[in-house]
């Protein structure tokens, strides 16, 4: 007999259910079946065990279809051992698609595509699900004309090649209950059993069979319904319509059956709910002939955030309030969205934030672990011909062999030299350090270290390679080779012993699983794909679309945990509080759009051709509102609705019909807001201390409160006190100077470049010679490369030749000499010609083209000059030619600043030598004497002090200047007429030298008679001055400079010691120190934000500043 009972979400049809089987339990009745679906079957039994006790609660059996299905299949056997999983129907139906994409219409074109092969699948489980066979579908296309008849002919195709090939080796769970229908109706196997079934609100078709087959084997067949009438006057649109409908589906099977049918119970009063206006609710929502409710709902919250952080943060501070307050478990207290995934990382982060443990209902993706992502990175490898990424993701995956040190050291040296494809299979030449001018020991032993971290790799992947042949069985098991070179089962099993030993079970849990998903797929492939001839490339794409459908459950770590849900997947039981997040338009209900391969407007016609669909848009509308009505009523004492005004990238939202529906029910509950008291946000120490960081300059005895708690406490004080250096901006610096003294040292050995760095940012020079946070660079002949060649070949050309020498080559000569030294270079500095690109030799050309103008014009300077060069590439330091500039502290520690001088020039004059320092320029830099007072541009000085304090080199000399000369042929612009002289005169120009000059008659005309301006930044007037734009100091004012940069230094040097590293960098006159620098990210520094202003003078201005700074302080 059919027994229908029908009431409403919570009238208590399951309690009855439950109360049905108790009662013929004690009367001793046997055969008796609970049916609920997957969800319900934990709850079922633990309800049944609490009012029954353990021994009786074995008196019923609790299942679902599928392992009803199952068990009695198995019983009778009928399983198979070899079940299909995901994994396996995906590499099946690629298989299918493959064999009938010739035969295709509408599909072939995308037929291989992993979009298609999933496609299929839903396609093919939706089919199954409804009773529906690929014969079915075939002659249903006999009858349709135009793209739908194609469509369904394809389809039908796919899925007879799909079923046929399952059927050679596997059972596909998706039958089950197809199969026993077919059992069921050959074998009285429910026979005199009183069957229950409970949480139902429809069924697929295969269910339909299956309970056909119940109906007439039974003895009593009870089927709970949420709904309160079995007519639908709402004409399929309504609330429970569907519901109904199942009802009278029931009755109508049960009378073409035969089958007696009582009396439907009906259950009028709710027994959920402890508070009042939750039953006024269910009685009144979406029942639009309703009257809105008068009274206030006191257990009803309604709440607007601005975005889902705030209205996560809502959530946990509200369940930690009523924890706090009303003493609940948080096993009461249950999070339902609509989909639960894209609330993962911020929902139970702000749970977490809160102390409030918690259990998401989600899955967790195989393909996202170590072992699966070292398989797919291993085959990429050999597919894409040892692409650098693949390569070294397999590396980071920790199956590889390789520490982190050596990972870090391989993948350093590889973006180094820009290692991809074949040179991953070769022995690696390169100097770890880039390029060097002379290789050490150390090179030659960190070369060899690499190179066997390189053979580690390589090995096992080569092996893989080679086993990577045939049909796609074959490649698997070389893929189990692989997994066996690199020792994977102990790596995992160390790994997983590493997060135990963290108390991290869960995801040890998870990593364990992962191996058995790996290798139940490779087992599926040796089976499923022994005749499938394929690629690597190929294989692998299959590989990694058999993961994507392979998940692994999440296990509860306690049993006193918030439930987190999606409103479909989420049965919870014995909730007393519930929060139903994400209420917004479209969302929550969701909005209705078609998904598959068929639209609805197909759909339908399917439908009218008698075939039992319910997908359709009408369906999906009616089940969504269905949902919504059920999760609003899955608590009994207390519900809180939210929605968020934007989304989490910015867009504005709306709510949903949920919240119009509230409303309209309780015209006088209030929508809140965020709360916009301190106390009130106020629930844990982690968000309070966001609160006292937001408030923390208020003026108030609250957030004075805040602050001073915090500051006294041990876990925070640290945090405290970074917040109140942020808010007070004060300079980034050392706690204790003991700590900046023992990184820097006492005494300091300096480059100009590291000057330079400080005075542009000291947090930047912190960074970067501090911590030795270094960019970076791959060897490649950059700007910075191209200087050093540029050094390289006019050292050896002006060594080799003076300028009569010079001038007695024809050009095509003088170019074939430094075309050898660029060889010389490319051969001694850039590791040879074997792996330079032709981009790289054009661009070479290029350079040495210009390298030639850039030498005729030198060799022309010197002509008319009386500086002779005499030293190239000059050692200043304590190890070097020149003593360094040296500086004596107050404290007793020196300051020596050390490096290499690119050319000096001597002139001997009426027994005087006079000195000046030349440096190649391959930018645009130009000298201002305006820098020096900002602690710039001082390498040069500082090399010409050097020379003339230390007689140990060249004797008493007299420094004549520094000079910066363009290493690089710059474009120039003339009119259309010039003739020949005219651009010989513009390429000069732009060869002239800038800097600064002794302010000596016979040092300008030693440079360039005449001082016509031609070569130096000196021109002569005709009244025996220089113009304005000279360039020119006395020596007394190069004593002032070296004065002033000592007073520099001596400033750096102390800044230093005393643990100054604030960020302030030098902003304005085209300069940025912002622009390009890399530790920009970690510094805090933003635009408006304290700077040093850079602002640059006239040279006579800058001498009466560093006058007026005698005695006084300097641009610090």
């Amino acid at each position: 007999m059919l027994h229908l009972m029908l009431g409403r979400a919570g009238f208590g049809k399951t309690s009855c259910i439950h109360q049905e089987l108790a009662s013929r339990v004690k009367e001793g009745e046997q055969r008796l079946m609970l049916l609920v679906p997957e969800q319900f079957s934990f709850e079922s039994e633990r309800a049944l065990l609490a009012l029954l006790g353990p021994k009786l609660a074995q008196a019923v059996q609790v299942v679902s279809f599928t392992r009803l299905a199952q068990r009695l299949l198995q019983q009778e056997g009928v399983s198979s051992s070899k079940r299909l999983d995901d994994s396996g129907r995906a590499m099946l139906m690629s298989l299918a698609l493959s064999q009938a994409q010739d035969h295709l219409t509408v599909y072939r074109p995308q037929a291989q595509t992993p979009g298609m092969i999933q496609s299929m699948l839903s396609a093919s489980a939706e089919f199954k699900m409804c009773g529906i066979s690929p014969d079915q579908l075939g002659a249903v296309s006999h009858s349709l004309s135009g793209p739908l008849g194609s469509k369904i002919a394809d389809l039908s195709a796919v899925l007879s090649l799909y079923d046929a090939l399952v059927s050679q080796s596997y059972v596909d769970p998706m039958d089950d209950l197809t199969h026993f229908a077919c059992l069921l109706s050959q074998k009285p196997l429910l026979q005199g059993w009183q069957i229950f079934l409970d949480g139902f609100n429809g069924f697929t078709g295969q269910e339909w069979l299956v309970i056909r087959r119940m109906m007439e084997q039974a003895s009593d067949l009870w089927v709970t319904l949420c709904t309160d009438r079995l007519d639908d006057p709402d004409n399929s649109s309504g609330l429970f319509s569907p519901v109904s409908e199942t009802g009278r589906s029931l009755r109508r099977m049960a009378k073409e059956a035969e089958i007696p049918v009582a009396s439907p119970v009906y259950l009028n009063e709710a027994v959920r709910f402890a508070s009042p206006c939750l039953k006024e609710l269910e009685e009144n929502i979406f029942r639009y002939d309703s009257l809105p409710c008068e009274s206030r709902p006191s257990a009803i919250v309604l709440y607007e955030a601005a975005d889902p952080f705030d209205e996560a943060d809502f959530v946990a501070r509200s369940i930690h309030r009523l924890i706090r307050e009303q003493g609940l478990r948080y096993k009461n207290i249950a999070v339902i969205a609509r989909s639960i995934d894209p609330y993962l990382g911020i929902l139970d982060e702000a749970l977490h934030r809160y102390g409030i443990p918690c259990f998401a209902d989600r899955r967790v993706e195989v393909e996202t672990k170590p072992l699966p992502q070292a398989v797919l990175s291993a085959l990429e490898a050999v597919s894409s011909r040892w692409d650098t990424g693949a390569v070294l993701r397999a590396c980071k995956t920790g199956f590889m062999g390789l520490g982190t040190e050596d990972i870090a050291k391989l993948e350093n040296y590889v973006l180094l030299w820009k290692i991809s494809g074949s040179r991953w299979t070769s022995p690696w030449h390169g100097n770890p350090r880039g390029f060097v001018e002379q290789e050490t020991e150390e090179d030659i032993l960190a070369l060899e270290a690499i190179n066997g971290l390189r053979e580690r790799v390589m090995a096992p992947l080569l092996s893989l390679e080679q086993g990577l042949t045939g049909t796609g069985a074959q490649m698997a098991q070389a893929v189990w080779h692989f997994l066996e070179d690199v020792a994977a089962p102990d790596t995992l099993r160390a790994m997983v012993q590493q997060l135990e030993s963290r108390g991290e079970h869960d995801l040890a849990d998870q990593l364990n699983r992962s191996w058995d998903s790996v290798v139940g797929l490779l087992d599926q492939a040796v089976d499923t794909l022994s005749n499938a001839d394929m690629t690597p490339s190929r294989f692998r794409e299959l590989l990694q679309l058999a993961l994507s459908t392979c998940d692994l459950g999440h296990i509860p770590q306690g049993l006193d945990q918030v439930s987190l849900g999606s409103a479909d997947r989420m049965r919870p039981a014995d909730v007393e509080v519930a929060f139903l997040v994400g209420a917004n338009e479209g969302e929550f209900p969701a909005s209705n759009t078609s998904s598959g391969l068929l639209g609805d407007s197909e759909r339908k016609q399917l439908i009218a051709y008698g075939l039992p669909l319910s997908d359709t848009a009408q369906h999906r509308a009616c089940e969504e509102q269905f949902l919504a009505y059920t999760s609003l009523f899955v608590p009994s004492h207390q519900l809180y609705v939210s929605y968020t005004r934007q989304n989490v990238s910015g867009e504005n939202t709306l709510p949903s019909s949920l919240f119009s529906e509230i409303r309209r029910c309780f015209p006088s509950l209030r929508i809140q807001t965020t709360p916009q008291e301190l106390e009130e946000l106020i629930e844990a120490e982690a968000p309070a201390f966001d609160q006292c960081a937001s408030h923390l300059k208020d003026n108030t005895p609250k957030a004075a409160s805040l602050r001073a708690y915090f500051s006294a406490s041990p876990q925070w004080s640290d945090r405290m006190s970074a917040l109140f250096r942020a808010a007070d901006a004060s300079p980034i610096a050392f706690s204790h100077p003991e700590g900046a003294r023992a990184l820097f040292g006492g005494s300091m050995r300096l480059s100009a470049t590291r000057i330079e760095q400080y005075h542009l940012c000291r947090f930047a020079y912190f960074c970067k010679y501090g911590l030795s946070a270094n960019v970076r660079r791959p060897a490649e002949v950059d700007a910075l490369e191209y200087g050093s060649m540029t050094h390289f070949l006019l050292e050896h050309l002006l060594s080799r030749f003076d300028s009569s020498s010079w001038e007695a080559l024809s050009t095509s000569e003088q170019f074939s000499c430094i075309e050898g030294l660029a060889d010389q270079y490319v051969c001694t500095r850039l590791g040879g010609w074997e792996d330079k690109s032709p981009r790289f030799k054009a661009l070479l050309h290029r350079f040495t083209r210009s390298c030639l103008a850039l030498a005729q014009h030198l060799f022309r300077e010197q002509e008319q000059s009386s500086f002779i060069p005499v030293d190239f590439e000059l050692a200043v330091g304590r190890d070097g030619d020149v003593k360094p500039f040296t500086l004596l502290l107050p404290g007793g520690e020196r300051i020596q600043v050390e490096g290499k001088i690119d050319r000096v020039d001597i002139m001997q004059k009426d027994g005087i030598s006079y000195v000046r320092v030349v440096d190649y320029k391959t930018g645009v830099k130009k000298f201002r004497l305006s820098d020096i007072l900002y602690g710039l541009n001082m390498q040069m000085l500082l090399y010409l002090i050097a020379l003339w304090r230390d007689n140990s080199k060249y004797g008493s000399v007299v420094p004549a200047g520094i000079l910066y000369m363009p290493a690089l042929e710059s474009a120039v612009e003339l009119d259309r007429h010039a003739d020949s002289k005219a651009l010989a005169l513009k390429k000069t120009a732009g060869f002239k030298m800038n800097g600064l000059v002794l302010d000596d008659p016979t040092v300008v005309q030693g440079m360039e008679p005449g001082a016509k301006g031609i070569f130096i930044p000196v021109k002569a007037l005709k009244n025996g001055g220089f113009d304005a734009r000279s360039s020119l100091a006395s020596l007394a004012q190069l004593g002032r400079i070296e004065e002033h940069i000592r007073l520099i230094l001596t400033q750096m040097a102390q800044s230093l010691q005393n643990g100054d590293i604030s960020a302030l960098p030098i902003q304005g006159s085209g300069i940025d120190a912002c622009q390009y620098c890399p530790y920009h990210a970690v510094c805090g520094w933003e635009k408006g934000d304290a700077s040093r202003p850079f602002q640059t003078m006239k040279n006579d201005q800058v001498f009466e500043t560093i006058r007026c700074e005698e005695g006084g302080t300097s641009h610090e």
